[in-house]
């Protein structure tokens, strides 16, 4: 009996623990695209652990003390880089596209300006020989008329 009773006195003379655990746990996955995937998948864990002490006697209405640990913990669960051999390909067909097509514009300018000089060759030329029909209509003088003399230094005096 005597036993008993220490074993009692034992227990009761202990502190009181009442322990409650919250934890939530958010899991995000974040995926850049573009010619290389990356993917980091991370796990953030949120802990709050309450504890409530009480004494450990007899006495009814005891004084209670609350103790919170909060714990926060972000873990790297993956984190992997690989390249998207379609994203890629697609990429560089776009890149071909677009080299075919400047230089199908530059040949198009190429031509169009030479066409546009051909033109103004032909134009000049055609001046020119209208400017020589007028030059020798205009020295064209009528038969029994002296023909003009030039003036060579261009001071009216001959």
């Amino acid at each position: 009996m005597t036993i008993v009773t220490c074993s009692f006195i034992g227990f009761t003379m202990q502190a009181q623990v009442n322990t409650d655990v919250n934890e939530k746990t958010t899991t995000k996955r974040v995926t850049e695209k573009g010619t290389t995937v990356k993917t980091k998948i991370v796990k953030e864990t949120k802990t709050a652990k309450d504890v409530i002490k009480v004494e450990g006697n007899e006495k009814q209405d005891q004084e209670s003390m609350r103790i919170t640990n909060v714990d926060e913990n972000n873990e790297v669960i993956e984190d992997v880089e690989m390249v998207d051999p379609e994203n890629s390909a697609g990429m560089m067909a776009i890149e071909k596209k677009k080299e075919m097509q400047l230089q199908e514009s530059i040949q198009m300018q190429l031509e169009k300006a030479e066409k546009e000089k051909q033109m103004l060759m032909e134009k000049k030329m055609q001046m020119e020989k209208e400017m020589m029909e007028r030059r020798q209509a205009l020295q064209k003088r009528p038969d029994g008329m002296a023909k003009l003399n030039k003036d060579i230094d261009g001071d009216g005096i001959k």
